[in-house]
């Protein structure tokens, strides 16, 4: 009858330690949620307009950090008139606009985009006829999406439900003119999307498995040992 050899019971042994320390480490995860805040008039201070996204679904695990991306989209529509003086030349003609996101503890304000935009302007002014408007049209304004990332206060963001956000703008015109007084007025509208991702630790999964099989293993090295040792 062939028996056991040493070096087999120690190799078992050894496996069946290792598996029965094994258990899974926590780890990071992130999840994306994505939404939208229709175009609305500028200047509009909160709540005029909001969007919403999911709330982070706390059977996940833990939440530990929110980032938030607004990505700003707007038109802008200049109208100019000359009051006196003809013709009236204007060089410098253009919105900016400051979109600012409020998460819904109206804690942590910031402005996260800037945007500009405005008519094109000819190299050499443009003109503008006494008595008769001048009308730029829709022009589209573009900037860089910004980014925030709350590490507090985060309870408003945790449930099954939504999570609410009020989007403020505040709109400026810059005016550069020669030959003449001028009214000037604005129209603006501005939207953005807003993308959310949580950052979050999962929760640690219970070791039983990679356990009881270990000590499995090291119960049948036991078992096996005895009957090597009765053989000899």
């Amino acid at each position: 009858m062939k028996t056991l050899s040493n070096s087999s019971l120690i190799t078992l042994v050894v496996v069946a330690s290792a598996l029965f320390v094994a258990a899974p480490v926590a780890y990071a995860d992130s999840e994306t949620v994505n939404g939208t805040i229709a175009p609305a008039l500028a200047n509009f201070p909160p709540p005029t307009t909001a969007g919403t996204v999911s709330q982070f679904d706390p059977s996940l695990g833990t939440l530990t950090s929110v980032q938030i991306t607004l990505s700003g989209s707007g038109t802008t529509d200049i109208a100019v008139t000359a009051t006196s003086g003809s013709p009236t030349v204007f060089t410098v003609l253009s919105t900016d606009l400051g979109l600012t996101l409020t998460d819904p503890s109206d804690a942590d304000v910031s402005t996260l985009e800037s945007m500009s935009g405005g008519p094109t302007i000819p190299g050499g002014g443009l003109t503008v006829v006494n008595g008769t408007p001048y009308n730029s049209g829709l022009d589209t304004m573009g900037g860089t999406p910004g980014s925030q990332t709350l590490s507090s206060n985060l309870s408003s963001f945790i449930g099954l439900g939504n999570v609410t956000f009020d989007l403020a703008g505040a709109a400026s015109t810059t005016e550069s003119f020669t030959g003449g007084d001028f009214t000037a007025g604005q129209t603006t509208d501005a939207g953005a999307g807003v993308t959310v991702t949580y950052d979050y630790t999962p929760p640690i999964p219970e070791p039983g498995t990679l356990s009881l099989f270990g000590t499995g293993l090291l119960g049948l090295a036991g078992m096996l040992r005895s009957r090597f040792m009765k053989s000899r």
